[in-house]
């Protein structure tokens, strides 16, 4: 959502990993939360989730497809993967 819509390729790749009412739970959670305290949420889970080098890439590699699910790569989604690459990598 980081041109602040989910279009069906983009909603559609994201449920080809999870399931759809775990998908709507993680949507309406993040929908109250502000960008400072999705970015907690992401950290958080990075410690449990996202140990290597690898895992971290291959995380940021499924964001971009995600990105590119509409096949378009919006400057405001290129923003948001620098800005997510930068502190996954920390």
């Amino acid at each position: 959502m980081a041109d602040l819509e989910i279009v069906k390729e983009e909603k559609e790749r994201i449920l080809k990993s999870i399931i759809l009412k775990d998908f709507l739970n993680m949507q309406e959670y993040f929908l109250v939360l502000n960008d400072q305290e999705r970015l907690g949420v992401i950290l958080e889970y990075k410690k449990m989730y996202l140990t290597t080098e690898k895992e971290i890439e291959k995380s940021l590699l499924d964001v971009k497809k995600g990105f590119l699910a509409d096949h378009k790569f919006q400057s405001v989604e290129q923003c948001y993967y620098l800005f997510l690459n930068k502190f996954l990598h920390k």
